[in-house]
């Protein structure tokens, strides 16, 4: 017999705006099951009760000019980084500002990603798409092994253009991590049909999730169905663009996330569009610490919950970070969301797409698209949403596994943390994510030149990347001597040396991870000032 949902003002996951046309209910046929998606809303989408918060070397040409970019540590100093830009036509009409507000150019002259590292990503599914390479997955909604897409709403097919879309092709846009691997989780589905048997109808979306991230750690896990399946390999990061639940982190979903730290996975996710009500503007009253990512947020420390911003860092309207009222705790970054239309995530322009006059922003999250009940064409367009914005953070985090795949999942955390750049929004966490600053850190390398200042005397800078502070201990080793005042200071050190010999001083860093790296440097002691 037919499964028929409640009504869509019952469970609709997403801020309803006053005179939208009501929503009928729609009965789901007897065949694949149906889920629940919301970042973007269409009027005619029904949405079960889960909101989707909406160095490999390339033949890039790099931009001529160099940029002096601040590190937003005062304890670094401050670098000078070229740009890389890809020849896609919409990144350089549609994604520049919202890749540029992250500085991804910048990061991109490090790394563009790499085949080793792994992006997983927890949403609606695959579906062929020229500028998306998809590896082996799995279908934790039926509980088996062909992730493929059979819904309506192809919510995943846009977050995995952010993620890892092919670049520099001359084509369509640019993913963040476009030399990385996606490894599609399907978790939920919107439109098609519903079989009684399987998991996703019959279990809550949380623990579809946590079979989802125990999978993508590589860890052995239930598929909903009685057998245990695990993937072959652990994934890097985990995206995770689908909550805004009212409730408790449930145990499940709390080891799982906690048990993907240990095994190397960094779970990022979406903290969620406005209420769960059916007004918009949501009420001022609204209270994000009743929801599910800040409450898991405050179990799992390395938990990387992710809200949306505009270019300049100010709250998106549906993020409510820009209501004074609104009390949201939780949130680690801010990252670009894409531009509301009429106060809502979503309603994004289409880019080579057959027309639909009720998608009009053209602001949004720029990448890859198929349309809604459809397979075909593939295409691009504008989004918004926080769905939108958790994908730019976790395509940093592959890039930065990319520099340094030795990093754990609180290291990574931690850099993306203290290398945020400050915002106007007060309550969106650490600040807007910093790519370069993030994929620099990545790796701690040092080196030190010092000089004869004559009269026996010398200096010796260091230029350190890694994540500050640093700790530092300088040492002469030949024919040098350091002053004690200056024997600890990471930027400089000064001191004496013999006259007419060749001199070595030696400089030992430690920055805030606990990494340390040693450098010395040799030159020729003179009575001349140089």
């Amino acid at each position: 017999m037919p499964l028929r949902p409640p009504s869509l003002r019952a469970l609709l996951g997403f801020a309803y705006a006053p005179g939208t046309p009501d929503l009928p209910d729609i009965r789901l046929s007897a065949a694949r099951p149906h889920a629940s998606f919301a970042s973007p809303l269409r009027a005619r989408s029904f949405l079960l009760p889960l909101l989707l918060a909406g160095g490999a070397a390339c033949d890039v040409e790099p931009e001529a000019d160099v940029d002096e970019l601040a590190d937003p540590s005062d304890d670094e100093i401050e670098p000078r980084s070229l740009t890389l830009e890809p020849n896609d036509p919409l990144y350089h009409s549609g994604q520049k500002w919202h890749y540029g507000a992250i500085s991804l150019p910048e990061a991109w002259w490090l790394t563009t990603g790499s085949p080793a590292v792994t992006i997983a990503i927890a949403d609606s599914g695959t579906l062929p798409h020229s500028e998306l390479t998809w590896s082996s997955g799995y279908d934790f909604f039926v509980g088996d092994a062909d992730p493929t897409d059979p819904g309506t709403f192809h919510h995943g097919i846009h977050v995995a253009g952010t993620l890892a879309a092919a670049a520099n092709n001359g084509s369509g846009g640019a993913g963040i991590c476009w030399n990385c691997k996606l490894r599609p989780l399907r978790v939920a589905q919107s439109g098609g049909g519903a079989q009684v048997g399987d998991p996703g109808m019959n279990e809550p979306t949380t623990t579809l999730l946590a079979r989802a991230i125990r999978y993508a750690a590589g860890l052995p896990t239930d598929n909903g169905r009685g057998e245990t399946v695990q993937a072959s390999s652990r994934a890097d990061v985990i995206n995770i663009s689908i909550g805004n639940l009212a409730q408790p982190c449930p145990a499940d979903l709390k080891d799982a996330i906690d048990k993907a730290s240990e095994a190397g996975t960094v779970v990022v996710v979406a903290a969620g569009n406005g209420d769960s009500g059916t007004t918009w503007p949501p009420s001022p009253d609204f209270n994000a610490s009743n929801y599910l990512w800040p409450r898991c947020h405050a179990q799992n420390p390395d938990l990387i919950v992710v809200t949306a911003v505009d270019e300049f860092g100010n709250a998106e309207p549906y993020a409510l970070q820009s209501n004074p009222l609104a009390k949201y705790p939780g949130i680690t970054l801010a990252a670009p969301g894409g531009s509301a239309v009429n106060g809502q995530a979503g309603n994004g322009a289409l880019i080579g797409c057959p027309s639909d006059p009720t998608q009009t922003g053209t602001h949004g999250v720029v990448s890859t698209w198929i349309p809604y009940e459809q397979t075909g064409p593939q295409c691009h367009r504008h989004w918004a949403g926080t769905s939108m914005a958790a994908p730019h953070v976790s395509g940093v985090v592959g890039l930065m596994r990319a520099r340094n795949s030795a990093l754990t999942a609180s290291q990574i955390k931690q850099i993306l943390v203290k290398t945020a750049k400050p915002i106007p929004c007060t309550n969106c966490g650490a600040g807007m994510v910093n790519a370069f600053g993030a994929v620099q850190a990545s790796t701690f390398t040092l080196s030190i030149t010092c000089e004869s200042t004559g009269g026996g005397g010398y200096t010796c800078t260091s230029s350190p990347t890694g994540l500050g502070p640093w700790t530092a201990t300088w040492q002469g080793v030949l024919n040098a001597a350091v002053n004690p005042a200056h024997a600890n200071n990471p930027a400089t050190t000064h001191g004496t040396c013999t006259v007419n010999t060749q001199a070595r001083v030696r400089a030992t860093l430690t920055d805030a991870l606990g990494r340390t790296m040693i450098a010395e440097d040799a030159f020729l002691c003179s009575q001349l000032p140089p």
